[in-house]
């Protein structure tokens, strides 16, 4: 979930993919989504993903929303956009209760094509989140040039906080200034 201090306790939640394997036992997202963007088998795991989350979504409280992780692979593909509308479409979930949560590695792989999708996405009424935010790509310029709604500031930086760090603290306040600045939401992840 993700709770706004400010208000109702939850505002969305996450949806969040886990395998758990019988001869193996759990496997960490961070494996198989590795695997999965290796061998391309990430476009059709975030369908699934997609249209999975958003019909969970359907059965909540209308002031809910749902949080789904993109991967940049994923917005690259000619097809995503399609999906997205199909989703909605089928689903009937208001837009404005979907946010795509995209690392910063989309940062990585940025051209018009991927711009334009973006956009797109946005013209929907979906929501954009930069996921993982100070992890490695963070870039003031990104984040003055880009439309996302949504900073997530990356646990690593939450925990270190709650380890009495205050410059960890220090960064997360600026963050959280900037975003507000900005007129984007911002949530600290953890």
């Amino acid at each position: 979930p993700v709770i706004d201090a400010g208000s109702p306790p939850v505002r969305s939640c996450e949806a969040l993919l886990r395998w758990s394997n019988p001869e193996i036992g759990d496997v960490p997202p961070a494996k198989f989504i590795t695997i999965a963007e290796e061998t391309g088998l990430i476009v059709r795991i975030g369908e699934w993903v997609l249209r999975t989350a958003l019909e969970e979504a359907t059965h909540w409280p209308r002031d809910v929303s749902i949080a789904v992780n993109i991967s940049p692979l994923q917005l690259q593909d000619p097809s995503f956009l399609l999906t997205l509308i199909s989703a909605l479409s089928q689903t009937g979930l208001d837009a404005g209760r979907v946010e795509l949560e995209i690392t910063e590695t989309v940062f990585l792989h940025i051209n018009p094509l991927v711009q334009k999708v973006l956009h797109q996405i946005q013209t929907l009424g979906v929501r954009l989140a930069i996921d993982d935010f100070g992890t490695g790509y963070s870039s003031l310029g990104y984040l003055r040039d880009s439309n996302f709604d949504t900073i997530k500031i990356d646990r690593s930086f939450v925990q270190a906080v709650s380890k009495d760090d205050p410059e960890t603290g220090g960064i997360i306040k600026a963050v959280v200034a900037l975003g507000g600045n900005l007129g984007r939401d911002t949530t600290p992840e953890g």
